[in-house]
């Protein structure tokens, strides 16, 4: 038994060393190809055009904590690998907070809006929250961690409206102004359902100042998903867009409606409004010194060694979940055989001494009667 696990962990070291370093440095190189002339004309390109770039995340999973939510897994990935990504795209100041609660939220919020006013009317702002939201009498509020709501007005006072972003952008006067909500899923308060006529999911539209664009990871009513690997499925597609070169707004949100909704068969339908007045583009750039269609060929073979290390790691996964199942079933077989030899040393032991003693009563009966001698 023992030799049979040791072959299967060397089958999987052996698996594992031949595949992984040459992954690695296809994927390594390619994003250093990438990285490296991109980050430049982006910025370069950015400031050509005037414009300062800022943006706020705020990734919230770890609601457990005060035990009134349920935890989220990816929020915080979520604000992480969309930070890296805008600054690939040009974005000069990035500020993040996870698992921000209440006063951190206010007080962040109300520094974005005063960074976007000194920044001046060309200024671009972006506004990123993953985490839990709710909707209530058509206002959309985003839960810090360590809120707790019995009623819908604690709302007002214990989460974030969504509205209130907007309202410093419009207040900064700047040109651009882009809001992503990744917040759509399960009411997190069932609670609350008792105050409305029927229990509700999703969130609500809002009203666009001009110059804003508002993108939603789902449709008003519907809820989003939080995601099987590191992403949520919205922003695991918003990453994947804003890597694209030449890359609008719109076509960016335009491929993540469609990959959202093909992959869930439209139960899931990403929603935008905008008023935007001004062109705005994540990506502009053509790659210097590359072809655009052997930039093509480079991002599909990255997709498919992507997807070639995910089976592998499924599968060293599944070949771990095997020997732990084996090493349990050994564990349990071995307790049992253990069990049994105690309970046949205990009978045995028990046999013996009932024999010792039954010939303990037998010489008993045997010992000769006392003999009276007579003079």
């Amino acid at each position: 038994m023992r030799k049979s696990i040791e072959e299967t962990i060397a089958r999987i070291l052996n698996l594992l060393s031949g595949w992984l370093p040459a992954i690695g440095l296809v994927l390594l190189s390619h994003a250093s190809l990438v990285a490296a002339q991109n980050r430049n004309l982006i910025l370069k390109e950015a400031e050509g055009q005037g414009q300062v770039r800022l943006a706020l995340l705020i990734g919230n999973s770890n609601y457990s904590r005060n035990d009134t939510l349920p935890q989220l897994k990816n929020p915080a990935n979520d604000a992480r690998d969309i930070a890296a990504a805008l600054k690939e795209n040009g974005f000069s100041k990035v500020s993040m907070h996870l698992d921000a609660d209440l006063r951190t939220m206010r007080e962040a919020i109300s520094q974005f809006g005063e960074d976007l006013r000194k920044a001046g009317p060309q200024a671009v702002g972006l506004f990123y929250y993953a985490g839990h939201g709710v909707e209530e009498a058509g206002r959309n509020y985003l839960i810090p961690i360590g809120t707790s709501v019995k009623s819908p007005r604690d709302l007002e006072f214990d989460a974030v409206d969504a509205q209130r972003i907007l309202a410093y952008m419009e207040d900064a006067g700047n040109a651009v102004n882009i809001v992503v909500l990744d917040a759509c899923r399960d009411n997190p308060f069932p609670q609350l359902n008792r105050f409305r006529s029927v229990g509700k999911s999703g969130l609500a539209q809002m009203a666009a100042p001009n110059g804003s664009f508002i993108a939603f990871a789902a449709a008003p009513g519907q809820k989003a998903s939080d995601g099987e690997g590191r992403n949520g499925l919205f922003t695991q597609h918003f990453l994947d867009s804003l890597r694209q070169p030449n890359s609008s707004i719109d076509a960016v949100f335009t491929r993540v409606t469609r990959a959202v909704s093909d992959k869930t068969g439209k139960t899931q339908v990403p929603w935008r409004q905008s008023s935007l007045s001004n062109e705005f583009f994540f990506r502009k750039e053509t790659l210097q010194g590359v072809d655009p269609a052997e930039f093509a060929r480079l991002e599909e073979e990255r997709k498919k060694l992507e997807s070639q290390r995910v089976l592998m790691q499924q599968e060293r996964e599944r070949e771990l979940a095997k020997l732990d199942e084996q090493r349990r079933a050994d564990q349990a077989r071995i307790e049992q055989e253990r069990r049994a030899n105690e309970a046949r040393l205990e009978a045995e032991r028990r046999r013996n001494q009932a024999l010792l003693e039954e010939q303990r009563k037998q010489q008993g009966n045997r010992r000769a009667p006392n003999m009276v001698i007579t003079p």
